[in-house]
């Protein structure tokens, strides 16, 4: 019996360090996130009137809202959905002994 009791101890033990990095890993999305938010919500005129904004060059163009989203997926060179879609497709065939 004791040996299930250490080996529950270690894993109860990695199971709190893991969600320790996850907790702290989460809250720099929401940072991360939240600066974007404030970027994407800028007012168009934040140019002219002040602020921050985020713009393209050489284009000379203040982006916000889903233009600002479609440019950057584009400067990252990745479309979210089909990325997702291919990381499921990957973790099924991965599951069901496919790949």
């Amino acid at each position: 019996m004791s040996n299930l009791r250490q080996k529950f101890t270690e894993n109860a033990e990695q199971f709190d360090s893991l969600m320790v990095e996850m907790l702290a890993e989460n809250e720099r999305f929401k940072k991360d996130a939240a600066r974007y938010q404030y970027l994407r919500n800028a007012d168009i005129n934040a140019v002219y009137s002040g602020g921050l904004f985020a713009g393209k060059t050489p284009d000379n163009l203040v982006l916000n809202g889903e233009d600002l989203d479609n440019e950057i997926d584009a400067a990252m060179g990745c479309n979210f959905i089909d990325r997702d879609k291919e990381k499921l497709v990957d973790a099924v065939s991965e599951k069901m002994g496919f790949k």
